[in-house]
């Protein structure tokens, strides 16, 4: 069980991990529910995270139809200490499409072009792309094996997941 002041340094902790990365695995549906996996470059603006994204992908067609996705943030294979218990942030989001030319998408440029380079200015520069504000509803944090916690919206709020894995019973089971 966590102290209380063991969750209270953990929102630092979390923000941090967030912080060692510049993409995210991104999860979306489609109209029929089919799920894909991605993922794209994103900045922070605050709490949210905001990628450049093109309507030729699969993915913002998906967030057009379905406005919510999933964000995961995971440690490099080859920097776990176990495959099975890499260190992980899933942030369940709401997206808000909002188009480069509005004067809301001048700030998302400029961090973005600062962060990835003249690239940004390219993609621009193209009618498909936009920008996408992925804004967190809540999330789970994961350190490793019974290390697990759920965030709130702000993601500054962690209760650890107190309800573990449980061993199957031994006694062998009818064929």
């Amino acid at each position: 069980m966590y102290r209380k002041e063991q969750l209270e340094r953990l929102p630092a902790k979390v923000q941090g991990f967030i912080e060692q990365f510049s993409t995210a695995q991104l999860g979306t549906v489609d109209e029929h529910g089919t799920p894909l996996a991605s993922y794209g470059p994103f900045v922070r603006e605050g709490n949210n995270f905001v990628m450049l994204l093109s309507t030729v992908s699969q993915h913002a067609r998906n967030l057009q139809h379905s406005p919510r996705a999933s964000l995961m943030l995971v440690e490099p294979e080859d920097k776990a200490r176990h495959l099975f218990a890499r260190e992980r942030v899933v942030i369940d989001c709401d997206v808000v499409c909002i188009d480069k030319h509005a004067r809301e998408a001048v700030p998302l440029k400029q961090e973005m072009k600062q962060t990835f380079g003249d690239i940004v200015d390219q993609l621009c520069g193209m009618k498909d792309f936009n920008f996408y504000r992925f804004s967190p509803r809540s999330g789970n944090y994961v350190k490793g094996f019974g290390q697990a916690f759920r965030l709130d919206q702000a993601l500054k709020h962690a209760v650890h997941q107190t309800e573990g894995h449980t061993e199957e019973d031994k006694q062998p089971r009818p064929a």
